[in-house]
């Protein structure tokens, strides 16, 4: 049992570590081919958290829209970035910002990002 809530607790953990998107903004237009700043915000940690690398991507939404897309099922879409994430802090918090180019598409799309991290942890019997 006590295994249980250790893996419990890391799961709630990892999930308020996670990087946000705060550009560009919900609902931006991007013209097909521009260069765009992405910018990320990761949350404040006291912990030794390992920072290992994110991939951005870009998924053009199907004729019948993007409410059913799930990223875990349906994948992050067109890779637009795949390397290291080293956010640094200023006023804002901890940021790191991409220049990008997006591909030669249109229609509703979603920006999706995959966030790898090490987090070690002991336990003692």
């Amino acid at each position: 049992m006590l295994s249980i809530l250790a893996l419990a607790s890391l799961i709630g953990y990892a999930l308020a570590q996670q990087a946000i998107f705060l550009l560009p903004e919900p609902g931006t237009s991007i013209a097909p081919g521009a260069t765009v700043e992405v910018e990320l915000h990761q949350a404040d940690t006291t912990s030794s958290l390992a920072e290992l690398g994110i991939a951005i991507g870009l998924m053009v939404c199907p004729s019948d829209g993007c409410a059913y897309w799930d990223p875990a099922n349906d994948g992050i879409g067109q890779i637009l970035y795949n390397g290291p994430f080293n956010p640094q802090w200023n006023p804002d918090g901890y940021t790191q910002s991409f220049n990008l180019t997006f591909p030669n598409v249109t229609g509703p799309s979603i920006l999706s990002l995959t966030q790898m991290q090490g987090l070690g942890v002991s336990e003692t019997f």
